[in-house]
C-alpha cells in the first residue's frame, strides 16, 4: 500500500471507532428501552465497520505497511462525531438529538465521497463504496423513523426504492441473460461481474425498503463478508473485428444510460433527503459503469 492509502484507511478505522463510542455513550442516556436499543445497535454496527477495516488492512499489507501505520501519529479521525452539548437531553428533545446523528451519518457519506477522490485509482475504490452505503444505511435507518410521521413522504420514499429495486433488476437480468448467451467466455466473464453489480444495488435497496416497512434495523450484516470484486482488465476483451462484443456493449450503454436518466430526473423532483442521498449514490455508480463501457467502445472503434 502507498503512504496515502494507509493514511485514508488509519483515519478511516478512526472514525468509525469514534461513530462506535459516541452512540454507545447515548444507548445510556435513554430510559426507554427501543431508543436505547437503537443507539446500541448503532454503536455495534460501527465497531463491526472498525473491526472490518482492520481486517481489511491486515489482509492486504505488505512488508513494513504495519510499522507505518504505527508511524503516522498525526492522523485523527475526521471530527464528523459531535461530541460537544452531551448534556442530558430530555424524552421530547429525542428529535433534535436523531437529526444531529442524521447530520453526522451524512456528513460520513460526504467524507468517504471525498477520500474516495483523494485516493485516485487505488485499490481503496470499492471500499470506499461498501463505505459509503453503510453510511448511507445508518442515514436512512435515522431518518426514517422520522418520516414515518409524515405520511406523504414515506409514500414517495416507498415507491422511489419499489422503483429503484425494479431498474436494478432489469439491469441485473440484462447481464445474466447476456452471460448465458454470447458465445465468447470473455464476456460471459464480465457480463457475470456486472450482473453481481447491480445484485449488491438490490440487496442494499432491499435492505433499506424493508426497514422502512418495518422500522427495524436495516443494517446489513452479511456485507461484513463482502468480497471486492477485482478490476476489470479491458484488454482482454478488446477484439476490435468481433461484431457481437460491438453490438452487445451498445446494448449495456443503453441499459446504463437509462438508469442515469431515471435518477437524473428523480433527483430534480425530489424534496425527501433519503431519496436525494441513496439516489445520489445509484447515479454516481451507474455513471461509473457507463464510463466503463463508453471508454471500451470507444477503443472497439478505432
Amino acid at each position: 500500500m502507498t503512504e496515502q492509502e494507509i493514511r485514508l484507511l488509519k483515519e478511516a478505522i478512526l472514525h468509525e471507532y469514534d461513530g462506535y463510542e459516541y452512540y454507545k455513550y447515548q444507548s445510556t442516556q435513554w430510559n426507554d428501552k427501543v431508543i436505547s436499543d437503537n443507539f446500541k445497535a448503532l454503536a455495534e454496527e460501527e465497531q463491526i465497520h472498525a473491526k472490518w477495516l482492520e481486517k481489511y488492512f491486515d489482509n492486504h499489507k505488505e512488508q513494513f505497511d504495519q510499522r507505518e501505520f504505527n508511524l503516522l501519529k498525526d492522523v485523527k479521525p475526521p471530527g464528523i462525531f459531535d461530541w460537544s452539548n452531551l448534556s442530558k437531553f430530555s424524552e421530547t428533545q429525542l428529535v433534535d438529538v436523531i437529526e444531529k446523528a442524521m447530520d453526522m451519518e451524512k456528513a460520513s457519506v460526504e467524507h468517504y465521497r471525498n477520500a474516495k477522490l483523494k485516493a485516485g485509482e487505488s485499490q481503496l475504490n470499492e471500499l470506499y463504496d461498501l463505505l459509503i452505503q453503510w453510511e448511507t444505511a445508518h442515514y436512512v435507518q435515522l431518518k426514517g423513523s422520522l418520516e414515518k410521521t409524515r405520511e406523504k413522504d414515506h409514500v414517495e420514499i416507498s415507491t422511489f426504492f419499489e422503483n429503484a429495486i425494479k431498474i436494478e433488476i432489469d439491469g441485473a437480468n440484462f447481464y445474466e441473460n447476456k452471460a448465458s448467451s454470447v458465445k465468447s467466455i470473455k464476456l460471459r466473464e464480465l457480463f457475470s461481474y456486472f450482473a453481481n453489480e447491480e445484485k449488491r444495488h438490490i440487496k442494499w435497496l432491499e435492505g433499506m425498503l424493508l426497514a422502512l416497512q418495518s422500522n427495524k434495523d436495516i443494517y446489513p450484516i452479511d456485507t461484513v463478508d463482502f468480497v471486492i470484486q477485482e478490476p476489470i482488465e479491458w484488454d482482454q476483451y478488446l477484439q476490435k473485428d468481433d461484431e457481437e462484443i460491438k453490438e452487445v456493449v451498445k446494448e449495456a450503454l443503453a441499459i446504463e444510460k437509462e438508469s442515469i436518466n431515471f435518477y437524473i430526473e428523480l433527483l430534480k423532483k425530489t424534496k425527501s433527503t433519503i431519496v436525494e442521498i441513496v439516489a445520489t449514490s445509484l447515479l454516481e455508480w451507474e455513471e461509473e459503469h457507463l464510463k466503463e463501457f463508453e471508454d471500451f467502445a470507444n477503443e472497439l472503434m478505432k
